[in-house]
């Protein structure tokens, strides 16, 4: 009888890798250290791809978030409502202003 593989069916890159090095002892298959140095490169290079894919995404939320702040300001200069303690029908307005004005703020528009 076979021995069964503990990593069967399991997932990730810890199993996959068991799996591998089981096969290729299996074989009779030697690790050599070229091959180590190239694993090594392609992690690397697979982390710096992932760092630069990061940067690129933040900019663009950024570069986003500055056309929003241009959108808010110009298409709704909304003026203050006058005050909803005093005139009930503008507690709508108000809530609308306060909204806008929050969001604003948050998205670091002046």
């Amino acid at each position: 009888m076979e021995e069964k593989n503990s990593n069967q069916g399991r997932h990730g890159i810890r199993a996959i890798f068991t799996n591998f090095m089981l096969w290729r002892k299996q074989h009779k298959i030697p690790f050599k250290w070229e091959e180590r140095y190239a694993y090594v490169v392609l992690a690397l290079l697979s982390i710096f791809i992932g760092a630069a894919a990061v940067l690129v995404s933040l900019h663009e939320i950024q570069v986003n978030n500055k056309k929003f702040c241009q959108v808010l300001g110009t298409a709704v200069p909304a003026p203050k409502p006058k005050d909803p303690v005093k005139d009930p029908s503008r507690e709508r307005a108000y809530e609308g202003y306060v909204k806008v004005t929050r969001l604003s703020h948050d998205l670091g528009c002046s």
